[in-house]
């Protein structure tokens, strides 16, 4: 006939003080272990029982080592301390699901976190570093209709960092840059980074349109021939009267 032992739920180790769960033979595992190699469930030394999670306050990640979880402590070797260097991995994420997704508020919501270039918000998700208002897009409002659409932003503020949900929805290329135009945030013309006219310039170019020739209108603004003949057929800066 086997025996089983069966669980006692509520019982705890016998050793006065002692509040952790029963073991066996009355004792925790701690003072069981000492019970066993020395015949006394007090022998061995002062008993340092190590915290469950991360001591980091909001990481919940198994201990490691130092009272801290792999990544807090590989930081606190690396930089001195567990907050040390970048973000931890995770935490954009995290971040995103628990504080950006549930949100309400209407007005605008920066990212806090890595963004590229042009001031957009970055996130790893999927195992690739991703726009952060695309994922934003994708969880609030579903897959995108096409591989075309964009995560168009109806505050305007895509390029200062804005994540908020209730500001997003998928848009052509052709609609979002509509709304770029309506918030002043396109960069055609003379807000683009490579312009060498102004739309004065271009403007008075066009005046000049029959009465100089392409190479005198060219050197006047110092710009190549093709250049000015593009602008007087409405190739380029077409939509400027």
């Amino acid at each position: 006939m086997i025996a089983f032992l069966l669980p006692w739920p509520d019982r705890v180790c016998s050793i006065s003080g002692c509040s952790h769960p029963h073991y066996g033979k009355g004792f925790c595992s701690a003072h069981y272990d000492r019970w066993r190699r020395h015949g006394d469930p007090l022998k061995g030394g002062a008993i340092s029982w190590k915290p469950v999670s991360c001591s980091v306050e909001g990481c919940s990640d198994p201990v490691i080592a130092s009272g801290f979880c792999n990544a807090h402590y590989k930081r606190l070797r690396r930089h001195g301390e567990p907050a040390g260097g970048g973000t931890p991995h995770g935490d954009p994420m995290k971040f995103l699901m628990d504080v950006i997704i549930p949100i309400e508020d209407l007005s605008c919501i920066e990212w806090p976190f890595s963004r590229d270039k042009k001031g957009y918000g970055r996130v790893f998700e999927g195992g690739h570093m991703r726009g952060a208002h695309r994922v934003v897009c994708e969880i609030a409002h579903g897959q995108a209709p096409t591989q075309r659409h964009e995560a168009a932003h109806s505050c305007g503020n895509g390029h200062l960092g804005c994540v908020n949900p209730n500001h997003l929805s998928w848009k052509t290329r052709k609609g979002n840059h509509a709304d770029k135009l309506i918030h002043g945030t396109h960069n055609r013309g003379e807000r683009h980074q490579m312009a060498k006219l102004t739309e004065a310039s271009v403007r008075h170019i066009k005046e000049l349109r029959g009465k100089k020739s392409l190479g005198e209108i060219a050197a006047l603004y110092a710009i190549s021939k093709p250049t000015v003949c593009n602008i007087h057929k409405g190739k380029t800066w077409g939509w400027l009267a």
